[in-house]
């Protein structure tokens, strides 16, 4: 599948995740940096994430995997219907994106103006590569553990 995904075959608890994320829902924010805000992206994160088990599993991943330096756990939500723009992650060089929505819509990665489509429902992302997603008809909530000193190929070749 190249250098901007991979598909994993790790089991996790999506309902234990659903439950963290209802149960912190009150943290989550609209997202917004330097380059501006949104109004159809929602995240949980830094401070914000306060479930001990969604900060134990990325400790897990990390430690299992002997991945280098910082990780984290956080959520993300796109609204039904809107269109998350090509992007690539200030920080995370890669991550391990679970996807908890019944009818996610896929990730779209541009290169050399190219568009390549891939639905997953675990997958690791090469975030250093623009993505994009247009979102269905349902809310597209993810769960992800940022990966922020190693970068996707290191990463890859770990996680077989």
């Amino acid at each position: 599948m190249g250098n901007f995904i991979k598909i994993l075959d790790i089991d996790f608890d999506i309902d234990r995740l659903l439950l963290e994320y209802e149960y912190i829902l009150p943290n989550e924010k609209f997202y917004g940096d330097n380059r501006g805000s949104s109004l159809y992206w929602k995240v949980i994160r830094h401070e914000d994430m306060t479930s001990k088990y969604c900060k134990d599993l990325a400790e897990s991943i990390k430690n299992k995997y002997n991945i280098a330096g910082r990780v984290d756990s956080r959520f993300y939500r796109l609204l039904a219907n809107e269109l998350l723009p090509f992007h690539t992650d200030r920080g995370t060089q890669c991550s391990v994106n679970v996807i908890l929505s019944d009818q996610p819509a896929p990730i779209s990665f541009r290169i050399q103006n190219k568009i390549s489509n891939y639905h997953y429902k675990v997958a690791l992302i090469n975030t250093q590569l623009e993505h994009s997603v247009q979102n269905g008809s349902e809310d597209r909530i993810l769960f992800k553990i940022s990966i922020f000193d190693e970068n996707f190929d290191s990463v890859a070749a770990k996680i077989t």
